[in-house]
């Protein structure tokens, strides 16, 4: 499963990466053409990136991208835990605010 992991620690500076892109649309354009080098920048590791395509999507005011996870908890799933199927449905429709 493609995923990043991320100390505590570092979440703020990788939320500093993605609202700095938000914000100015020159971060953005930065961010879009090396998104490895500016989440290396804000604390993931570098043999994290290493061979992962990461692609950059931006939502606007008529768009919304919903990404489908290539893997999720199937017994958690099956179990109908309502504590994971929120987190799911959360990270879906909430997004950030």
């Amino acid at each position: 499963m493609p995923r990043l992991y991320a100390s505590d620690e570092v979440l703020p500076q990788i939320g500093k990466v993605i609202a700095d892109a938000s914000l100015d649309a020159s971060a953005k354009a930065k961010f879009e053409a090396n998104p490895a080098e500016y989440l290396k920048s804000a604390g993931i590791p570098e043999e994290q990136l290493a061979g992962k395509k990461i692609v950059v999507h931006a939502d606007d005011a008529d768009t919304l991208h919903v990404v489908v996870p290539s893997a999720v908890n199937a017994d958690l799933v099956e179990s109908r835990d309502e504590d994971y199927l929120s987190l799911l449905g959360a990270v879906t429709v909430r997004g950030c605010r």
